[in-house]
Order: structure tokens, then C-alpha cells, then sequence
């Protein structure tokens, strides 16, 4: 039997085979959404599948007691980590901004409302602060935030 085709039967070695195609995703999932938007992205799932692969590359280079592909592997994988963790916790800060924007906004229209006698003659500092509410709290707006 040939060496790829003992290789081919081996668990690990597949297992291994797997984790590196993540990590290859990775690359093409960026390049796909780079050239959609016509610039660089990095889209999260890029970091998903970084965190897949790497999880998956640590863990075969443990088995296989290979010490310093484990340590490469491992440095990665705390990156990936962390920026994974930095867009969740800024996503999250984003729409929590925007909804207090969007609170603020409403109250000072409210107030500017009740002031005048005519709603239809209202200024066009009004004007623009009611468009600004309805693009926070439009769908498309919200949901880019998540």
C-alpha cells in the first residue's frame, strides 16, 4: 500500500486534512466578499473559519506532539479569538449608540413638535433629524448592525 493511501485510512490525517480546508476557506471567503463590495473585507466568516481550522490544526499537532507547530497554531488561534471577540462586543456598542441616538432624537423632534403651533411649517433642522431617525430605526439599518 502506498504511503497516501495508508495516510488516506488514518483518521487523524483526515481529521487534519479537514482543519486545513477551513483555514483555506478562510482566504476564499474574504476574496469572495472583497471583490462583491469592490475592497478589502474581512468578513466574519473569516475569523469563523480561522477559529475552525486553527482549533482543528491545534489539536492534531497536540496528538502528533509536534511542540512547535502546536505553539504557532495556538498563537494564532488567541488572535482570531480576539478579534472575533472585539466585533462582537463593537457590534453590540454600535447598535446600543444608535439606539440611544435614535432615543435622543425622538425626544428633541417631540419637543420641537410641541413648540410649534403648525406642523407643517416646521424648520428644516426638523426635517433632517426626523430623516436621520428613520434611517436608525429602518430595518436594513438595524440589521447591518448585528
Amino acid at each position: 500500500m502506498s504511503l497516501l493511501a495508508a495516510k488516506l485510512h488514518d483518521p487523524w490525517f483526515l481529521f487534519s486534512v479537514v482543519g486545513q480546508a477551513f483555514f483555506t476557506m478562510r482566504f476564499l471567503v474574504q476574496w469572495v466578499h472583497s471583490e462583491r463590495s469592490g475592497r478589502s473585507v474581512v468578513p466574519d466568516a473569516f475569523w469563523t473559519f480561522s477559529i475552525g481550522g486553527g482549533t482543528m490544526l491545534l489539536v492534531y499537532c497536540v496528538h502528533q506532539a509536534e511542540a512547535a507547530l502546536a505553539v504557532g497554531q495556538a498563537s494564532g488561534l488567541l488572535i482570531y479569538l480576539r478579534n472575533y471577540w472585539l466585533i462582537r462586543r463593537n457590534r453590540s456598542r454600535t447598535v446600543s449608540e444608535q439606539a440611544m441616538e435614535a432615543r435622543r432624537l425622538a425626544d428633541d423632534i417631540s419637543r420641537q413638535i410641541g413648540k410649534l403651533a403648525d406642523v407643517h411649517d416646521r424648520p428644516q433642522e426638523l426635517d433632517e433629524k426626523l430623516a436621520r431617525l428613520s434611517q436608525l430605526l429602518s430595518p436594513t439599518e438595524i440589521g447591518a448592525s448585528l
